[in-house]
């Protein structure tokens, strides 16, 4: 489960930093949308939330079809980021430039 919603929202941050710069996925784009995430109090937030959901399942809960889905869904659409967010996170990122060069190795 928290690999799912890792994923999403790292890709989420790439979306919208594409977006912003106007430039073609690189390494160096992708490292920073995971950093980003990696040390956001985000990613803190949505492994709590995930834990606290496992730790309050009975078997019951477990035997749902689709509990987990739902939690996903869920996690996903408390910790999205909106446009109108982004666009006002859009000054705070500055004049970052992302080249679309594989110039830079994918270890971080």
């Amino acid at each position: 489960m928290a690999y799912i919603v890792d994923l999403t929202l790292i890709m989420q941050n790439i979306f919208w930093l594409v977006t912003i710069s106007h430039t073609p996925v690189s390494p160096r784009l992708v490292k920073l949308a995971y950093v980003a995430y990696k040390e956001s109090i985000m990613k803190t937030n949505v492994h709590e939330d995930i834990k606290k959901h496992v730790e309050e399942q009975n078997v019951l809960d477990r035997l749902r079809r689709d509990n987990a889905l739902d939690k996903i869904v869920e996690l996903l659409q408390k910790n999205r980021i909106d446009t109108e967010e982004m666009f006002r996170l859009q000054g705070s990122i500055g004049n970052v430039k992302f080249s679309g060069q594989n110039d830079e190795s994918w270890v971080i």
